[in-house]
């Protein structure tokens, strides 16, 4: 951890003083208690790459997710499982997935069939993410078109204007200079350039101003006590505006951050008219990257004061700048940028620049950091048709500008991967308006400075769970229950786990691993016997969203040949399956289906084996039908009390006990007590030399109990018994391999090829140089082609860089 400067030099109106003489209590407070949320609530971030801007019903949206520390951007150590979903303008989720994360990062798929058209949110987040904003979310706007249809792009009043403004650090303070930044946006959102002037209400002119960037810009004044102030605007000397300005308060603090006028220092300048004592002041406090650089008291005797927070003392990207008042609350503050040096340098160039359709192409990825050095990392790729596919914007989202940037401000970014383009000479600036005009904080600071962290409600996700809640018949707690629980999956495959609830019923059994859709039983009994019981169990449930009222921001000359491209294909596609068709005849298959092997056993046989229709009916545990029926399984005792022993397997200390396995798993001697005698279907004894395959733990013999559930030719759907629960849950979602067609074989596909997604690799890794190649085959367009390439190293660098070719 970066040490943060704690007390500095502060420049005041006039005067020079320092504060080594003053008690930081408040500031030590803050650093101490910041320092104490970053470590023990850690915030993720989420940055989605997909195939596409848009879509069409029927088609599918590919995606690469990268879960990364919001601080240090290194690939996320917390969580384990992805929650992805789609919303609908609505607020409905109409689609929900959990992916698997491995080391950062999650493929997956929506499949985007029965959709109607219209504007969703693609949304990514983790369930830990859940007790924070939701703000933090990572979120995307996609459009899903009917290729039936044709497009119908809405006309918009382009001369319909909101304009509104952001008094720095703010409010806007009475008597005070300040500084008001301001962003004017049109019908659809984005921003429109005007120029402008503010009266005061007794009709005086007090400034003008015009926009420098996208609709933003910022003016100064020092309004008077008790006035309103209106300003009046314009478009392209079109028809004039109005919109007022906040209401300026009697009294309070104001900040004017210089970021551009000294290399090595942000100049600050504070104001204020509140005044004090000599024994109070205000607290100022800088931080980014989850640490606090700054932290220093401010003199309430004094109006003005100049302070030089020097760069080195804080960390590159988005900096918060807070003023706390003399009572500790939060009542200034200003986002400001420093700029970063480290991420990774991205080449991608194809062997050729120029292809003919259908040919076989070949891309070579070059990856190294800042220090020309190579990078090993993980990256995602895909090539679209340029004709088919474009971008919303100029300069869109991409994970540099999402990491870096949009995860840390609210709202939506215009052209966002423009301000990190080194070709931009106005880019540091520009940034600075939308810092102004977009701030944001990832938590609260009444959160941060409480006594005591706040309450987490979602648990850390390092796998898929089983959580729910087991009542009596008549709704009340049974107090503990032994649970056993079966998870059947498609493969036949089946996992046992055991365990128990709380006094209240509740139970979980976590970090499970199963895909696509499981059958899951649970079987629960009290200590007493008593089966009687309702097992609940609990579905995994997205977040409620909100309607959103979505604009569309497509070009429709790029979605009609899309869409055209779709219809020509699912023409063909109807043509190919209708000429294929022919009438079968009814054919009847007498045959029994065959046993699935049986994978809870590891040896290839017992030294004996007791079946259930050999059980004794007078049995009441499950060691008491051994009793007398197996050679040298010596049982004594009854009940709790009961012992087990196989002859031979002693020691110098007496008689080693078995080792008891319930299909497959080891388990305790009371796990084995608890299993009903009917749910048994066999039990397998192995001693001496057959029980050595178990090591050590196989010194006593082994008892091997098999249940009937446990079978793999047991279906478990058929289970009606008392204080069980048969459901079907979804697991991970089971990952695709997105195809592209290979021309090099024969016969090749005569149907036409006019993909829009030409290839889509959400895993490439780069080796010790650097470097990867991936090859794939053109489509039959003679469009241009353009590829697009994302990517984050074990460090946390992160990386984009786009390419393209030419077709002949």
């Amino acid at each position: 951890m970066r040490p943060y400067l704690l007390i500095f030099s502060v420049l005041l109106t006039n005067s020079l003083l320092t504060f080594a003489q003053n008690k930081p209590d408040f500031a030590s407070k803050v650093v101490k208690q910041f320092d104490n949320y970053v470590l023990n609530l850690p915030h993720e971030k989420v940055y989605v790459h997909t195939d596409k801007p848009y879509y069409a019903t029927g088609d599918t949206l590919w995606l690469k997710a990268y879960i990364t520390d919001a601080n240090s951007l290194k690939p996320d150590t917390v969580s384990s499982v992805l929650r992805v979903d789609l919303v609908a303008n609505s607020g409905k989720v109409v689609r929900f997935y959990s992916l698997k994360m491995r080391g950062g990062g999650a493929a997956g798929f929506v499949p985007l069939d029965s959709l109607p058209s219209g504007m969703y949110r693609l949304r990514a987040y983790t369930n830990w993410m859940r007790n924070f904003s939701e703000a933090g979310f990572f979120e995307k706007t996609v459009q899903i078109f009917d290729p039936q249809l044709s497009v119908n792009v809405p006309p918009f009043d382009s001369t319909a204007l909101d304009l509104q403004f952001f008094p720095e650090g703010g409010q806007l303070v009475a008597g005070l200079v300040n500084r008001v930044a301001f962003k004017a946006t049109n019908a659809l959102g984005r921003g429109a350039d005007i120029e402008g002037f503010v009266l005061s209400a007794a009709g005086d002119t007090v400034v003008g101003f015009a926009s420098r960037h996208l609709g933003m810009g910022y003016l100064s004044l020092e309004p008077a006590p008790d006035q309103t102030y209106k300003a009046y605007f314009r478009q392209n000397g079109g028809k004039w505006l109005q919109a007022a300005l906040p209401k300026p308060q009697p009294s309070g603090f104001t900040v004017q951050v210089d970021n551009f006028t000294n290399k090595a220092n942000v100049r600050i300048i504070v104001s204020q008219n509140v005044g004090g004592t000599a024994e109070e002041s205000a607290t100022m406090v800088i931080h980014g990257k989850g640490e606090i650089g700054i932290a220093v008291k401010l003199p309430l005797t004094r109006k003005t004061s100049l302070l030089n927070a020097a760069r080195a003392q804080l960390n590159a990207g988005v900096n918060h700048l807070t003023i706390f008042d003399a009572a500790g609350r939060p009542v200034c503050e200003r986002l400001f940028w420093l700029p970063d040096s480290n991420r990774l340098q991205i080449s991608v160039l194809p062997k050729k620049s120029t292809y003919r359709p259908r040919e076989k192409v070949e891309l070579d990825i070059m990856v190294k950091d800042a220090k020309n050095q190579p990078v090993q990392a993980d990256f995602s790729l895909v090539v679209t048709d340029a004709v088919q596919v474009r971008e919303l914007e100029k300069q869109p989202q991409n994970i540099v500008s999402y990491l870096w940037l949009a995860s840390e401000v609210k709202g939506t970014i215009e052209q966002p991967a423009a301000y990190f383009d080194p070709k931009n000479s106005s880019a540091a600036l520009n940034l600075d308006y939308l810092l102004m005009t977009q701030g944001w904080r990832r938590f609260k600071w009444q959160d941060v400075l409480q006594d005591s962290l706040p309450r987490t409600a979602y648990f850390v996700e390092q796998g898929m769970a089983l959580t729910g809640k087991i009542t009596k018949l008549n709704g009340k707690s049974p107090g503990t229950v032994n649970l056993t629980t079966f998870i059947n999956a498609k493969d036949s495959t089946r996992s046992l786990f055991m365990g128990e609830s709380d006094e209240q019923g509740s139970f979980g059994f976590y970090n499970l691993n199963f895909a696509d859709s499981v059958t899951v039983l649970l079987q629960g009994v009290t200590p007493k016997g008593n089966r009687d019981l309702v097992i609940q169990l609990d579905r995994p449930q997205p977040p409620a969203a909100l309607p959103a009222n979505l604009n569309n921001n497509l070009e429709s000359a790029a979605v009609e040949e899309y869409l055209k491209r779709l219809k020509d294909y699912l023409r063909i596609e109807a043509q190919i399956r209708k000429s294929g068709e022919q009438m079968l005849q009814e054919i009847v298959i007498k045959a029994k289906k065959a046993p699935i092997p049986d994978g809870r056993k590891i040896y290839s046989s017992a030294d004996a084996t007791l079946k259930s229709e050999n059980f004794s009916p007078a049995a009441f545990n499950a060691f008491e039908l051994l009793q007398g029926r197996v050679a040298g399984v010596n049982v004594t005792g009854s009940g709790q009390n009961i012992q087990v022993n196989i002859r031979g397997a002693a020691n110098f200390s007496g008689a080693i006990e078995p080792l008891y396995l319930l299909d497959g798993t080891p388990v305790s001697r009371d796990a084995i007590l608890g299993i009903p005698v009917t749910d048994l279907e066999s039990i397998d004894v192995l001693k001496g030399p057959s029980a050595s395959l178990f090591g050590s733990q196989g010194a006593g013999g082994v008892l091997a109990f098999f249940t009937k559930r446990g079978s793999p030719n047991y279906d478990v759907t058929t289970e009606k018994a008392p204080g069980t629960l048969v459901t079907k849950m979804m697991g991970y979602q089971t990952e695709r391999e997105f195809y592209a067609p290979k021309y090099d074989t024969k016969p090749t596909f005569d149907r036409p090829d006019f993909r829009s997604t030409l290839l889509w690799l959400p895993r490439i890794q780069t080796n010790a140089n650097g470097q990867a190649t991936v090859t794939f085959y053109h489509s039959d367009a003679t469009n241009k082609a353009q590829i697009n390439v994302q990517g984050l190293a074990p460090n946390g660098q992160v990386g984009a860089a786009v390419g393209s070719y030419d077709l002949k």
